[in-house]
Order: C-alpha cells, then structure tokens, then sequence
C-alpha cells in the first residue's frame, strides 16, 4: 500500500506490507524500493511489517538534486523517516546506496537497530567518482535493463520531472552527483 511522510523536510513516498516487527528496505542508487526488493516482499513480509521508502531524488520521493544529495542526507531521511512511523527501533537492509546508508546509521544510531543486513556495499571509497555517477554515466549506460534511460524514465520521470536520471548539456544526471560527506 503506497503512503507518503513529511520527514527531514521532505515527503517520503512509501510502501507498506506484511505485518510484524518493522523492517525499513532501502534501495540501490538510481532504483527504488520496490522495484530492488520486489521478490523479497512475499516471503519478508510473512514475518515482518515492510516498509519500502524511496530515497530523496528517487521512484516517488521528489527532491530536486541541485539542492545537493549526500549520504549524511540520506541517513538524516533515514532517522526522521523511522521517527515519523513512530519507531523506536526497527530492522534494516539496503542494498547499494541504501546499505551504505544503512551501514553509516548504524555507526551513528547503534540504539535504534534491532538489525541490520547490508549487500552490494564497500567502507572503501570509488577511487573516481561515487557508485551512482559510475551506474549513471550515459556512456556505460546499457541500451536496455535496469539502468537503461527507458528504465530510469518510467522509474522517475513522473515524479522528479523529465529528464531528471538523464544528462543535460553533456554532463552526467545531477542524481548522480552523490558525496560522501
């Protein structure tokens, strides 16, 4: 069931499933939610009341990145989103850009965490550029799947606007431009 909460000063879109104790899954860079965890939902939520957010800038959850996009962003999103639901303590587990969040709240909010399961994420920093500028970059973008720009479209467009996970005036998408601050 999709829903939507005024957290950190913006509105996170959501999905609810399953019931039980909660589990927030958090998604990869350029992704969403519900799309990264689909095939988990049915067994998870057997156990576990779901909560699915999308990360500021992503699926449903519109932030207009030129305003700056930061890891410390996504785990102050993190915190207020949980305090919104009025959780206390809960599960978590991301994938990519969401473990990485994941993982860094943890270090930051130990209390909170009953626990915490992370894939697809390194403590080393991309000696380049940031995961999600490597993922985005329209010259390593395939043609089709999941990071193609027909698939970042139907994934963003109707909320952050047209264009937004695709480059403009030869620079790589403003989505991209995650720091690790």
């Amino acid at each position: 069931m999709p829903d939507h909460r005024p957290a950190n000063g913006i509105e996170i879109d959501y999905d609810v499933h399953g019931a039980g104790p909660p589990l927030i899954l958090l998604h990869g860079a350029g992704s969403s939610s519900r799309e990264d965890w689909a095939a988990q939902v049915p067994l998870f939520g057997r156990s576990f009341q779901l909560f699915l957010p999308d990360a500021r800038g992503h699926g449903r959850t519109r932030w207009d990145t030129r305003n700056g996009f930061s890891y410390d962003m996504l785990v102050a999103d993190l915190g207020a989103f949980a305090d919104a639901l009025g959780l206390d303590t809960f599960h978590v587990a991301g994938f990519s850009m969401g473990a990485q969040t994941a993982l860094t709240f943890a270090t930051r909010h130990p209390e909170r965490l009953r626990t915490a399961v992370l894939a697809g994420v390194s403590t080393q920093h991309e000696p380049r550029a940031s995961v999600a500028r490597r993922l985005m970059d329209p010259d390593r973008r395939p043609p089709t799947g999941p990071l193609s720009e027909a698939a970042l479209a139907r994934r963003h467009d109707a909320t952050q606007g047209v264009g937004h996970a695709r480059p403009a005036d030869g620079d790589l998408p403003t989505m991209s431009t995650c720091n690790r601050s």
